[in-house]
């Protein structure tokens, strides 16, 4: 049976391009892009997977 944790293992890295092993404990999705930006200013993040459908 696939679980859930291995569903993220598959998706994440096809759909963000950032490996599995960059994860941290914390994923922060959104479909707001104006968000997005907000966080990732306010916290000094880097972004992976830009122009990808999450």
């Amino acid at each position: 049976m696939v679980t859930k944790t291995d569903l993220a293992r598959e998706w994440l890295p096809r759909y963000t391009g950032m490996p599995i092993d960059k994860f941290g404990d914390y994923v922060l999705l959104t479909n707001f892009e104006n968000y997005f930006i907000r966080f990732v200013t306010n916290f000094d993040c880097e972004v992976y997977g830009g122009g990808r459908p999450m």
